[in-house]
């Protein structure tokens, strides 16, 4: 990806302006194959992947030792991925993070961001909203599974992140909700029928 290329997108996703060509200095840009684990579950990642293209679900291993998507990652949704357990308390990590689709990601280490956050109140500034809107979204998607029936939570996707079912396959979408993609493909059809 061409420097001014990158920079746009940077721009896009909210960088700060002064910032966008030390990330370009510090992150190294990856090409991910599809179904490409880039966090690996039980190992320690101390790295944000920032989403510039394709998209990624996070999934968390289930007592038959499958795993369950938890959480979404997309350009135009979440764009900002890590396993903040391992990320934050060097723990190993309790998900992984796996490509839908063929993806590029700029990685920033743990020590670039966390020398960023010292040197500058502007980074650091941008550092916390981004974490606390992170987190305020996955609390909201975990609220979601534990108080919703699964045609609750496909209409509040459907109306609030259209995105995710415009982007993402059927599988995740199901596999997010807890159920098999036959019964998602009814919810699909109840809720043409209603509009």
């Amino acid at each position: 990806m061409e420097t001014d290329v990158l920079t746009k997108e940077l721009l896009m996703l909210g960088i700060p302006k002064d910032f966008v060509s030390t990330f370009i200095e510090l992150g190294n840009l990856q090409k991910v194959a599809f179904n490409q684990t880039v966090v690996t579950y039980n190992d320690v990642s101390q790295n944000v992947f920032i989403v510039l293209k394709g998209g990624f679900v996070s999934q968390r291993m289930v007592n038959d030792g499958s795993f369950r998507t938890i959480n979404f990652f997309l350009r135009g949704h979440e764009p900002y991925m890590s396993s903040f357990h391992s990320f934050f308390n060097g723990e190993k990590s309790p998900v992984q993070l796996k490509s839908i689709k063929k993806s590029t990601v700029l990685v920033l280490k743990k020590s670039e961001i966390d020398n960023l956050n010292h040197s500058y109140s502007e980074f650091k500034d941008f550092y916390i909203e981004r974490l606390i809107h992170a987190l305020l979204l996955e609390n909201e998607f975990k609220s979601y599974l534990i108080a919703k029936t699964p045609l609750e939570i496909y209409n509040i996707i459907c109306e609030k992140y259209p995105i995710l079912i415009k982007e993402l396959p059927s599988k995740y979408i199901a596999e997010f909700i807890g159920i098999t993609r036959v019964w998602l493909s009814n919810l699909k059809h109840q809720n043409l029928k209603k509009r």
